[in-house]
């Protein structure tokens, strides 16, 4: 397996290029970056679980407007730093979903759908990463399965066009709760260019990780990684690899089962507010623990 971390760990203040230095400089073979809309406007209070996180605000240079040229330069900083980069995601999801009953609202997450497609086929990533939708009082699971099964036909045929894979991350959507009902959603598609890209932790509030990795099997193509402290139950129970309630020896047994070689991105914590290398490394030594288990 690959050792990744997600842009997400490195400080908003710090370009892409850096990150990607930084990231070669402390062990890791890839990088995931992130599409951010822009800055957040002053005073904006916390409005969905990714600001919440401390990452819905997260300014990167990858956003929905920035050009093709500018996206190929970024490509080719990463091939002179010589670090892969491996797929992109976006926080733009939670306060755009893709399932929204509100057609502005729905086009800009369908928007921001596209343009990890475009940006991950331009940065030679493997991966685009996509959140299926968001069960709400306003919209029913029955709602968002139908609704987002509509809208993912057309994004998975734009994947397959762009030649990259199409991923649907588990999260605290409320919305495919079950293995069983992921793997189905998937193979429903009936096309190779939608896959699985599997977070370990977002699973424990609800599920044993160990045990979706073995029903999911090849349809996992990317794997994220940090851990999760069952005691606190909530946003704030999520922790570095190796500080919460992770089973990480039966994860990496399943993961061997399935004969997964891709990807551990550590994903999703903020940066530090003081001396953030230090994270940077500290994830690094963490993955190769997990890789030697």
């Amino acid at each position: 397996m690959k050792k990744g971390i997600n842009q997400w760990l490195f400080p908003d203040t710090m370009g892409i290029e850096a990150c990607m230095a930084l990231a070669k400089e402390a062990g890791f073979d890839g990088i995931e970056l992130c599409l951010s809309e822009g800055a957040k406007p002053a005073g904006q209070s916390p409005s969905n679980l990714a600001d919440e996180a401390g990452i819905g605000g997260y300014r990167s240079e990858l956003a929905l407007d920035t050009p093709e040229e500018d996206i190929r330069s970024m490509a080719a900083a990463a091939e002179r730093i010589g670090i892969e980069v491996t797929s992109v995601c976006s926080a733009l999801y939670f306060p755009y979903p893709l399932t929204s009953p509100d057609p502005e609202i729905r086009a800009k997450g369908i928007e921001t759908a596209r343009k990890a497609i475009q940006s991950a086929s331009l940065l030679g990533a493997e991966i685009a990463l996509v959140i299926p939708g968001i069960v709400t009082p306003e919209v029913s699971y029955s709602q968002a399965l139908e609704s987002s099964k509509a809208i993912l036909d057309e994004l998975v045929a734009a994947a397959g066009e762009a030649g990259v894979y199409l991923a649907i991350e588990n999260v605290w959507n409320k919305f495919l709760l079950s293995p069983l009902e992921f793997r189905d959603y998937i193979d429903s598609f009936q096309s190779e260019h939608i896959c699985a890209l599997f977070d370990v932790a977002n699973i424990l509030a609800y599920g044993y990780p160990e045990e979706w990795i073995e029903v999911l099997g090849s349809r996992v193509k990317s794997v994220h990684v940090k851990d999760f402290k069952m005691s606190a139950g909530n946003i704030e129970g999520f922790v570095n690899v190796l500080q919460g309630d992770v089973n990480w020896p039966g994860v990496m047994e399943s993961l061997r089962r399935i004969r997964y070689d891709g990807y551990l991105t550590v994903e999703s914590i903020p940066a530090y507010k003081h001396c953030p290398d230090s994270q940077v490394y500290e994830a690094s030594i963490a993955l190769d623990r997990l890789i030697n288990l």
